[in-house]
């Protein structure tokens, strides 16, 4: 039991278990205070003060728990597909106009995730997006830090990224924070999937650019297990992580594979807490092949794998060597490559030398597909 004081004045209670909570508070003219779930009731109490009871159908992992005080105004709407799912959103006042401009990308993107994911895991209690100090991804009750101009635009990366967590932390959580880029690569990996549908798939190429960018490649993504341990520089489990899940879906080589494999994960370990080898496993065990050294390389080794590629004219056709360096023992990830003028197929390196002769190609018209594929390249 947790008990908070106001001006000297007892105004909440909270207690919680595994999938409910009650929380209850004085009622003050100036504010409004919204809790995740749904709200139950409200009972009017002694001395001027007034119960609120919030309840969360679903389980709900400790970090998830949230409450926000403030002047906020409420808003409401709808989202229809299977279901009809309602939505709440609670903004400042003087942000009103702007959340509402900010909050027409909000159905277009359930629907995104609904398409890739599957349902929205708690339809029960709702979809609720809150103005707040900072971002969160509460469950049911997602913060998504202050609304200002620079904020309330058409494609706000930022508020894709925190919904995502609804899906990927929220109704998939890890059991121990090294693993955390199963929420983190998820979540940045649908920023992409959302601008896509938006404004489309063009601008992929940006958002890939921008997360090798920001990769720094300097400690693994999967931390040190039980010891709470987390990386003060942490956007390699964001940005490498995504990359690392569009290079996964580039091997795959079959988006209706990749999306059903998604929305399997989700009806597989919904409402659980999970660790990185019981995702691998799962996703070896339905594709029927075994990627753990794709994942290992990726994950457990600050390196991502370098292609070694040696040309060699001879006459019209082109001789092409190539091989992995990799920390992974059997590295063997196919890549696409040019494979003929014009045109993109698979080879299979490994880490000893292979060799191929490409008819009718040069030098310049061979290139290795580095946008799909999250690799160096080195042409010796």
């Amino acid at each position: 039991m947790f008990v908070f004081a106001y001006n000297g004045f007892e105004t909440f209670n909270w207690s919680s278990g595994l999938d409910r909570y009650y929380m209850f508070f004085d009622l003050f003219p100036f504010i409004v205070i919204y809790a995740i779930g749904r709200l139950q009731r409200k009972t009017v109490l002694p001395g001027d003060r007034m119960r609120y009871e919030w309840f969360v159908s679903y389980p709900i992992n400790n970090y998830d728990v949230t409450f926000n005080i403030g002047k906020y105004v409420r808003f409401q709407d709808r989202y229809i597909s299977a279901d009809t799912l309602s939505i709440d959103y609670y903004v400042m006042a003087y942000n009103l106009e702007k959340a509402r401009r900010l909050f027409e990308q909000v159905k277009p993107m359930l629907r995104t995730f609904e398409k890739n994911f599957g349902a929205y895991p708690f339809r029960r209690d709702g979809f609720t997006l809150v103005e707040s100090v900072y971002p969160m991804e509460h469950q049911s009750g997602v913060c998504i830090g202050k609304i200002n101009a620079d904020s309330a635009i058409d494609a706000n990366p930022l508020l894709w990224h925190e919904s995502a967590h609804e899906w990927w932390g929220n109704a998939i959580t890890t059991k121990d924070i090294a693993d955390m880029w199963v929420h983190e690569a998820f979540a940045t990996y649908a920023e992409m999937l959302v601008s896509g549908d938006l404004f489309g798939k063009e601008l992929d190429v940006e958002f890939l650019d921008d997360q090798a960018n920001a990769v720094s490649g300097k400690e693994p993504v999967i931390g040190v297990y039980d010891v709470n341990h987390i990386h003060y520089n942490i956007a390699d489990m964001y940005s490498k992580g995504s990359l690392m899940l569009h290079t996964f879906r580039s091997v795959l080589d079959n988006d209706m594979l990749w999306v059903n494999l998604l929305h399997d994960i989700q009806k597989r370990f919904r409402y659980q807490t999970i660790t990185s080898d019981d995702l691998v496993d799962f996703i070896n065990a339905r594709t029927g092949t075994d990627y753990s050294y794709l994942f290992d390389q990726y994950l457990r080794y600050k390196d991502i794998p370098v292609l070694r590629i040696a040309l060699k004219q001879k006459g019209a056709d082109l001789q092409v060597g190539y091989r992995w360096q990799a920390d992974v023992n059997n590295f063997h990830m196919p890549v696409k490559v040019t494979t003929a003028p014009n045109v993109m197929g698979f080879i299979y390196p490994g880490q000893s030398l292979k060799t191929i002769l490409l008819k009718n190609m040069s030098m310049e018209e061979f290139e290795v597909d580095t946008q799909n594929f999250f690799i160096e390249l080195v042409i010796e």
